[in-house]
């Protein structure tokens, strides 16, 4: 996925790479991609003259969270709350294996590199995308919400 910044070293060896390995190289470029991410990033770049910092950006991965631990059922009982669906309840199979007992975000990185903050809470995080869900599958005009205040940890009497 060459971009703006990709060498041509970089590019020749990545093809090498995928002759080696028998696979299928294919070549996406993702100039336009990045020309979004730079847009998005322009509110905290401002007019700074472009340096090192966008061409590290375009390989990087980055977390963007709240940092909080919430478990699976806090986050399914919140979901199902704020869509007035308290009707249902989760089926727990506890049939997987290897799973990874506790995940969290850390968005450290982004903090420190691109000055990021979240914009959002959790649940207006997800009230709106709750309304983006229903609009896209043709609920338009007709969405309520719960948009009473929610404790997740409160909504979980029982941790799984």
């Amino acid at each position: 996925m060459p971009g703006p910044y990709s060498s041509e070293g970089s590019k020749s060896d990545a093809q090498c790479l995928a002759k080696n390995l028998g696979i299928e190289f294919l070549s996406i470029p993702i100039s336009s991609v990045f020309e979004s991410y730079e847009q998005a990033l322009n509110p905290v770049f401002g007019s700074r003259p472009v340096d090192a910092t966008e061409e590290n950006i375009q390989g990087q991965a980055f977390n963007f969270g709240l940092e909080s631990r919430v478990t699976v059922m806090e986050m399914t009982r919140a979901i199902l709350r704020l869509m007035g669906r308290t009707d249902l309840q989760p089926i727990i199979r506890n049939e997987a294996k290897k799973e990874i007992k506790d995940q969290s975000l850390d968005s450290q990185k982004a903090r420190n590199l691109l000055g990021w903050a979240p914009n959002y809470d959790l649940e207006q995080g997800l009230i709106e995308t709750i309304l983006w869900y229903r609009e896209f599958f043709g609920e338009k005009g007709t969405a309520t919400i719960d948009t009473a205040t929610i404790d997740l940890r409160e909504t979980s009497k029982s941790r799984v």
